[in-house]
């Protein structure tokens, strides 16, 4: 079992109320079937390149069955050397957001632009994805009421691997 991350910095959200910008994503691919990752950290605070004035921002997470858009892909960053490459795909500060995302979201919060929040649990009680399934991918989108960066990071372990 290998622990992995990727992580965004000075992202701008959107300020909609609809919508999130994309801000992170892992997806365990269709044709890796047997494989599991189990989302432990997500970690959201303001920038910092930003002036703090006091901007609300909310992340939410969810699955999803679809790809986010084009975006950029990230190095995902192995925790442990040496170690086996990821076997999952990654995406940061996609150019169009999710549309296709589960009507519940697992992850929910809200984190002011001095500040941030953290979603941390122990291994064996994080939220997974598993390879062939029809749903395989799990993204964060942040929602902001004004210009104000944030900084992101999601790490996970992969089994199987």
């Amino acid at each position: 079992m290998s622990k992995y991350s990727i992580s965004i910095l000075n992202l701008n959200p959107t300020a909609t109320a609809i919508n999130g910008t994309t801000s992170v994503g892992i997806s365990v691919g269709e044709g890796t079937a047997g494989k599991i990752a189990e989302i432990t950290e997500i970690i959201t605070t303001g920038a910092g390149n930003v002036a703090p004035a006091d901007r609300m921002h909310r992340c939410y997470g969810g699955y999803s069955d679809t790809t986010a858009g084009s975006g950029t892909t990230p190095t995902i960053t192995a925790w442990g050397q040496p170690q086996t490459a990821s076997a999952l795909t990654a995406i940061v500060a996609a150019s169009v957001a999710l549309t296709v995302l589960d009507t519940a979201y697992p992850i929910i919060y809200g984190f002011n632009q001095r500040g941030g929040m953290r979603f941390s649990v122990p291994q064996g009680e994080g939220l997974t994805i598993a390879g062939g399934a029809t749903k395989n991918r799990f993204v964060t989108q942040i929602i902001s009421d004004a210009a104000g960066n944030v900084d992101q990071m999601m790490a996970w372990w992969e089994k199987n691997n």
